[in-house]
C-alpha cells in the first residue's frame, strides 16, 4: 500500500526544523516541573510520610497529571493544524495540491496523520511522570487506559478543529481566530446548553474518572460527543477544499469603448504602500481593496467604528482592519465571518440577558455576577489585546509592507503608536455589552450591600486596562522579533500560559510568593473582591497596575529604540 504522499512531506519537514524538537523538550520539561511543583506543594501542605501516604501522594500526582494534559491537549492540538492548509494557501501551493492527482480527502487525512504522529509522540512523553505515579501507588490500571483514551480523543478532536478552521480560512491569523472562537463557543456551550453538554466537556470526564458521583456515563459521553464531532468537521474540511480554484486568480483584462486595454487596478499591497509614502490617513473615500472597475473584495463594516477618523494614518488603517469582516469576493464566495460575528454576538447578548434577568430577580447574586464577569472579561482582554499585538508587525513583514512602512514620512513613535492604541480601542468597544450588564451590580446607595462598591469596580477597570497595556506591549515586542505570524501568535500563547499560569505555580512550590503577587492580574482581582474598605482595595490595586503599566512601559521604549536604532529588514534577511 503507497504512503500518502503528504504524510511523507508533512512528516519530513516537520523533522527539519528545530521548533518540532523545541516542542517535544519543552512539553517534557513543563510536565516535569510541574510534577515537581505538585509534589513539593503535597508536601508542605501535609506532614508527609513516605511509608504511608506514598499512595495518596501518588494517586494525587496523577489525578493533577492527568488534567492538566486533557487542558494542554485542548489548547495545544489545535495549533499544531491551523497552518496545515494556509501555510499552503499563502505559499501559493494550494491550487497545485488541489489539481494533484490526490482527492480532498487524502489531502485533509495526509495532514491530520502527520500532526497525529507527532502528538502520538508527544503522549509518551509523561510516561515517565506515569511511571512514578504507579510507583508511590493508589493508581489504577482502569484509571489509566480511561485516561489515555481520552486524551487521545481529545487531541484527535481539538486537531481536526484546527484543520477545519484552517481549511475554511484564507490567512493563517483568521484561522487561528477561528479556532480560539470554536474552542470558546464550545466550553460556553458545554456550560450553558443543560447537563447533558456539561458531562461531555473533556474536564469534567477528567474529573468524572476519579469521582464515583459522575459514574461511567460522563466519559463515555465526552468519548461518543468527541468522535461524532471529529468526524463531521474531518469531511467539512475535505469540502473547503471542493471550492472553486480562484485563491490567487489575476484580475480581468480591462478594455475601454475603443478596445484599447485599461491600467490593470493596483493592489491592495499597492495602495497601502503609496498611501504610508504618502503619509496620508486612508479615509472612507479610498476604496483600498478595489477600484470601480475590479471590486475584488466586498468587506462588512461594524456600524459605529465605520465613523471614526483619526489623524494617524496607521491608527486609522489598523482600526479598519479589526472592525471589518470579508463579506463576499468578485467570485461570489461568502465568507461566514460577518455571520459568524453576527451569530457570537447573538450568543453572548443572550448570555448577558439571562444575567440581566437574574440580577433584577435576585438582587443578592449581584456581586457573583460582577466577578464572574470581571474574571472572564480579565481573560478574554489580556488574551485578545497580546494576539492583537503579536501580528501588528508579522503581518506587515508577511506582506512585504514593513520596509516601505519604516522608511514613510511616519516617525517610529507614530507607528507605534498607532499599533499601540488601535488594539486597546478594539478591546474597549468589544467590551462595551459586557460593561452594560456589570454596571447594573455596583452598589450606587450605600445602605443596598448586595453588589460591589464604586471603588471595587474602579480597581477593576484599573486592573483590566493596566494588563490590556502590558500585554498589548509584549505582542508587540513579539510580532517584532518574529518573521511569520503563526511564530509570533505562538510565541504570544507560549508567554501568556507562561506568565499566568506557570509561573505562579512554580514561585507559589518552590520559594516565597508574596513579592510576585501584587503584579499578577488574576491574584490582585481576586484579592480586590475581598476588600470592601478603601484603603485595602487602593492598596492592592494601585501596586497591580503600576507594576503592568511600567512593565508594557519599558517594553515599549525597547521597541522604539529597536525601530529606530536596529537593523533594518533586508539587513536582517542577509543575517
Amino acid at each position: 500500500m503507497e504512503l500518502n504522499p503528504i504524510l511523507q512531506r508533512e512528516v519530513r519537514a516537520r523533522w527539519r526544523r528545530l521548533p518540532a524538537f523545541a516542542t517535544v523538550f519543552g512539553y517534557a520539561a513543563l510536565f516535569s516541573v510541574l510534577m515537581g511543583a505538585v509534589y513539593a506543594q503535597y508536601a508542605k501542605t501535609f506532614h508527609f510520610d513516605p511509608q504511608q501516604n506514598s499512595a495518596a501522594l501518588g494517586h494525587e500526582l496523577f489525578v493533577t497529571l492527568t488534567w492538566m494534559q486533557t487542558l494542554g491537549w485542548m489548547l495545544l492540538a489545535p495549533l499544531l493544524t491551523v497552518t496545515s492548509i494556509t501555510a499552503e494557501r499563502e505559499a501559493g501551493l494550494l491550487e497545485a495540491l488541489q489539481l494533484s492527482p490526490l482527492t480532498p480527502l487524502r489531502i485533509v487525512t495526509g495532514k491530520l496523520l502527520s500532526a497525529l504522529s507527532f502528538m502520538a509522540l508527544m503522549l509518551l512523553v509523561p510516561l515517565p511522570a506515569i511511571a512514578v505515579c504507579f510507583q508511590l501507588g493508589g493508581v489504577s490500571p482502569y484509571e489509566f487506559m480511561q485516561a489515555l483514551l481520552l486524551h487521545i480523543t481529545t487531541a484527535v478532536t481539538g486537531a481536526i478543529i484546527g484543520l477545519n478552521c484552517s481549511a475554511w480560512s484564507r490567512r493563517t491569523a483568521t484561522a487561528l481566530g477561528a479556532v480560539a472562537a470554536s474552542l470558546l463557543v464550545l466550553n460556553l456551550a458545554c456550560l450553558y446548553l443543560g447537563p447533558i453538554l456539561w458531562y461531555a466537556h473533556p474536564i469534567v470526564a477528567t474529573l468524572a474518572i476519579f469521582n464515583p458521583e459522575f459514574g461511567f456515563a460522563s466519559w463515555a459521553e465526552s468519548m461518543l460527543v468527541q468522535v461524532t464531532l471529529s468526524c463531521f468537521l474531518v469531511y467539512n474540511a475535505a469540502g473547503a477544499l471542493l471550492r472553486p480554484l480562484n485563491e490567487n486568480s489575476p484580475p480581468p483584462i480591462l478594455m475601454d469603448a475603443a478596445g484599447s486595454q485599461l491600467a490593470p487596478a493596483p493592489t491592495h499591497e499597492e495602495n497601502q504602500v503609496n498611501l504610508l509614502a504618502a503619509g496620508t490617513s486612508p479615509s472612507s473615500e479610498i476604496t483600498i481593496e478595489g477600484t470601480d472597475h475590479f471590486p475584488f473584495v466586498r468587506w462588512w463594516q461594524v456600524p459605529l467604528p465605520a465613523h471614526w477618523r483619526f489623524a494617524n494614518p496607521i491608527l486609522q488603517r489598523e482600526l479598519r482592519h479589526k472592525f471589518r469582516f470579508r463579506q463576499e469576493s468578485a467570485y461570489g464566495q461568502f465568507d461566514l465571518a460577518p455571520v459568524s460575528f453576527i451569530v457570537i454576538t447573538c450568543f453572548f447578548l443572550l448570555v448577558e440577558a439571562f444575567c440581566f434577568m437574574g440580577v433584577l430577580l435576585q438582587p443578592d447574586v449581584r456581586a457573583n455576577l460582577w466577578w464572574l464577569h470581571a474574571y472572564g472579561w480579565l481573560f478574554i482582554v489580556i488574551a485578545a489585546s497580546a494576539l492583537m499585538g503579536a501580528s501588528a508587525f508579522a503581518r506587515e513583514r508577511e506582506a512585504g509592507l514593513l520596509e516601505p512602512l519604516l522608511l514613510s514620512s511616519l516617525s517610529p513613535r507614530e507607528i507605534l503608536w498607532g499599533k499601540l492604541c488601535a488594539p486597546l480601542l478594539a478591546c474597549c468597544y468589544y467590551s462595551l455589552p459586557v460593561l452594560l450588564a456589570m454596571v447594573l451590580c455596583i452598589d450606587i446607595i450605600p445602605a443596598f450591600m448586595t453588589g460591589i462598591s464604586p471603588l471595587q469596580a474602579i480597581a477593576t477597570l484599573l486592573i483590566v486596562g493596566a494588563a490590556a497595556w502590558c500585554y498589548t506591549a509584549l505582542g508587540l515586542c513579539l510580532s517584532w522579533c518574529c518573521k511569520r505570524l503563526s511564530i509570533a501568535l505562538t510565541w504570544t500563547l507560549v508567554g501568556l500560559f507562561t506568565s499566568l499560569l506557570c509561573a505562579p505555580l512554580l514561585l507559589n512550590a518552590f520559594g516565597d510568593s508574596s513579592w510576585w503577587q501584587p503584579g499578577h492580574p488574576f491574584l490582585a482581582l481576586a484579592a480586590v473582591s475581598h476588600r470592601r474598605d478603601a484603603f485595602s482595595i487602593a492598596a492592592t490595586t494601585l501596586p497591580c497596575a503600576l507594576i503592568l503599566f511600567g512593565v508594557g512601559c519599558i517594553l515599549l521604549l525597547w521597541l522604539a529604540w529597536a525601530m529606530r536604532y536596529g537593523a533594518r529588514e533586508k539587513d536582517r534577511k542577509r543575517q
